[in-house]
């Protein structure tokens, strides 16, 4: 028998003794049995001893503490298979756990210890860190005391990263991809790669609206932030370079900026909500619409029709340097540019226009030019006349002559006319010069209305060319001038005819008389230097009387020939004409009129002379006696166009709407008919025909109608209803 002897000590109550105990007991359990206690030990549990001892088969081993006390002498606790002296267990069995808090054996370790040991008898509770309330392992606490239990099992006085701070003073793991967390739904940080979006979470793309900020962030230890974007922008990359925009803003390509609008030399595209971008115009367009539509163009270009930018602008086009923009030509012009003057040149016409001086295109020349015709379609050009020619219609054909010039009958422009012609106007460019012909007979003149020469053996007197000489003038022909230069010389003074200055009829020629004189005798009048009777005054001229020689009475001087009213070529006082000119119309009242009264009828020629003549009887408006257009008086205007009391047979008279008594008419009947009321209403009709119930004149009655029987067949046609039955029965077999 084995005994092994110990030495106690009161100081083994102590925790620290206790577990130095429990551990040299342990190392001496193949020497002295499994059963033991330590010197100073109180109790020992005998049955319990026993038992073990019997079922171990070492009934023989004896322990005996240094005391000299023995197991026997012993009480221990129930599951307690060693104990002290004082009753605290240090070996526990049946699967128990020694409990070093109290020395007691529990089914599970207490809070601040953790279980070690396997087998029934090898179990103990081994206390946990210090600041661990409740652990696994030493290495493994789950619950701590008052710091937070981290997820390796280890306390500390903060969560570590990666972690949060849970209730119960735990660590629980953050989200995905954070660093630092407040909760699980909350980060702080984020790791490398990620960024921490306003809702606090980590991601590796930030949302639209937002962008990776990796402001501040070390690409070793955290990552960035999702920063919104600009209000305007719906994605981006920085704070200053948006990729698309959002509120129908249009996306600038040169600051990437979002834009109400697009700058000058950019166009939008897109009209939506989001996605619109500004693209940029090509390089001749300051603004444009699209890639192929400008608005306005760059210095050096203009905007064409089509929306395009060129140097240079399309026939019927012009560059205009103010609005950078091709204007169209006037109408007519084919190619034009801009003037210096006027707004616009024209180069070239079109559509058969001429091109004036002015570079205007008009389908006539102005004056001064004439047209030139063009190729084709192309239009003409309008060519300066010969400098002497203010209107012309070819370089060789004046039409109207510069001042002092005039025009002969040739076109040209001279400074005289030539023989048989007389200048007029050619003074001022309001009445331009031209070349008239003298009158008839007349080889040489002066004005139209004074000859100089006559020719075809005429006389020249007072400026006309005559036959023969009048009264008080005799002929007188310049020998060496032939048939031309006779004119006609005065008779002396108050002679009525003469065949030479000095003669009188009847009586040989005075010499000594004179030719011209002033006269003193009665109804003698002053006119071109000569004394003419009261009879001989010239044409267009009426004699007036001048005043009485109060020492002569009866004698009247001062008589000259006046000139006629106006339009009056010949006169017997100031208010009565006797014959007019100017295509006018003497008048009952001697006046000249440009149209006869009311009821006359203009007769004559402008060189026999115009007169009023009246109408026919009851005649309101005529073209001559035999020709009336109107009546008066009730009476009716007919086919031959003379006023009559009543319209002959087949005619039917016809009155004005407002029933006046003048301008009634005679209408001719329709067809057959030889009497009607109106046009369409006969009453009598011609031979061979027949007045139907219509009232018209028809070869035939119409059927169910017959015809009266009379021999000459003007008839009526009745309806068969009405004829007797024998009748009836003979005009069917007739």
């Amino acid at each position: 028998m084995l005994v092994c002897l110990f030495h106690g000590s009161t100081h083994m109550a102590r925790l620290g003794a206790s577990f130095l105990a429990f551990f040299t007991l342990s190392l001496l359990r193949p020497t002295c049995g499994r059963s033991f206690m330590s010197t100073g030990a109180s109790r020992v549990d005998k049955d319990l001893r026993k038992n073990h001892l019997a079922s171990a088969g070492r009934s023989e081993d004896v322990f005996i503490f240094a005391d000299g006390r023995s197991l026997d002498d012993s009480d221990c606790p129930p599951n307690c298979l060693k104990c002290s002296t004082n009753g605290e267990c240090l070996h526990c069995a049946n699967s128990k756990y020694l409990n070093p808090s109290k020395w007691t054996c529990e089914d599970m370790c207490p809070d601040g210890y953790y279980p070690e040991g396997t087998g029934t008898s090898n179990r103990t509770c081994t206390q946990c860190a210090s600041d661990c309330a409740i652990c696994l392992s030493p290495a493994k606490c789950v619950q701590c005391q008052s710091k937070y239990l981290s997820p390796a099992g280890v306390c500390g006085s903060s969560c570590p990263s990666g972690y949060y701070a849970h209730t119960e003073g735990t660590c629980r793991s953050c989200p995905t991809r954070c660093v630092s967390c407040s909760d699980w739904h909350h980060c702080d940080t984020c790791v490398p790669g990620a960024y921490l979006t306003p809702n606090r979470t980590c991601v590796v793309d930030c949302d639209d609206g937002y962008y990776k900020d990796d402001t501040g962030a070390s690409e070793k230890e955290t990552g960035g932030v999702c920063t919104q974007c600009q209000e305007t922008c719906s994605k981006c990359i920085s704070h200053d370079v948006c990729t698309e925009c959002r509120k129908k803003t249009y996306l600038s390509p040169t600051d990437n900026m979002c834009r109400s609008t697009c700058g000058d030399g950019f166009y939008q595209r897109g009209a939506d909500e989001i996605g619109n971008t500004c693209h940029e115009c090509p390089d001749s367009c300051r603004i444009c619409t699209s890639s192929s539509a400008c608005s306005s163009c760059s210095e050096g270009y203009f905007l064409t029709p089509d929306s395009a930018c060129d140097t240079e602008c399309p026939d019927g086009f012009y560059a205009n340097s103010t609005l950078r923009s091709c204007q169209p030509c006037p109408a007519g012009c084919g190619k034009c540019t801009a003037g210096l003057v006027s707004p616009v040149v024209c180069l070239e016409c079109i559509d058969y226009n001429l091109l004036s001086h002015r570079g205007e295109c008009t389908r006539t020349c102005p004056e001064g030019y004439y047209p030139q015709a063009g190729n084709g379609h192309l239009g003409g050009v309008c060519v300066i006349c010969d400098p002497s020619c203010i209107a012309c219609q070819s370089r060789e054909e004046c039409t109207k002559c510069n001042m002092l010039l005039y025009l002969t009958p040739e076109a040209k422009c001279e400074m005289e006319c030539p023989r048989g012609w007389t200048w007029r106007g050619g003074l001022d460019l309001k009445e331009p010069g031209v070349c008239m012909p003298c009158g008839d007979n007349c080889a040489a003149c002066q004005t139209l209305e004074v000859c100089d020469v006559c020719k075809n053996r005429r006389y020249l007197h007072q400026g006309r060319c005559v036959k023969s000489c009048p009264a008080r003038f005799y002929g007188l022909t310049a020998p060496s001038q032939g048939e031309e230069g006779r004119l006609c010389r005065n008779c002396r003074v108050n002679d009525y005819e003469c065949f030479s200055p000095n003669a009188i009829v009847g009586k040989d020629p005075d010499p000594m008389l004179t030719v011209i004189a002033k006269s003193r005798q009665n109804d003698y009048y002053l006119y071109g230097g000569a004394c003419h009777p009261k009879a001989l005054c010239p044409v267009g001229t009426y004699p007036r009387r001048g005043e009485e020689t109060p020492s002569w009475p009866g004698n009247f001087i001062g008589g000259i020939c006046e000139d006629c009213p106006h339009n009056c070529l010949s006169c017997s006082s100031p208010l009565r004409c006797t014959t007019c000119r100017r295509n006018t119309y003497l008048t009952l009242d001697m006046s000249c009129q440009e149209n006869c009264p009311v009821g006359f009828f203009g007769v004559g020629t402008a060189e026999t002379g115009r007169t009023c003549q009246p109408c026919s009887a009851n005649c309101s408006a005529c073209q001559s006696q035999a020709f009336c257009t109107k009546c008066t008086n009730g009476t009716f205007l007919t086919a031959d166009f003379s006023c009559e009391a009543q319209c002959p047979e087949g005619f039917y008279s016809r009155s004005p709407a407002d029933g006046s008594l003048d301008g009634r008419a005679c209408e001719k009947c329709l067809g057959d008919c030889l009497t009607c009321e109106t046009r369409f209403y006969c009453t009598k009709c011609k031979n061979a025909a027949y007045l139907t119930h219509r009232k018209e004149c028809m070869p035939a009655c119409p059927p169910t109608h017959y015809p009266d029987g009379s021999d000459d067949r003007e008839g009526v046609c009745h309806v068969q209803k009405d004829l007797p039955q024998s009748l009836c029965s003979r005009q069917i077999l007739h």
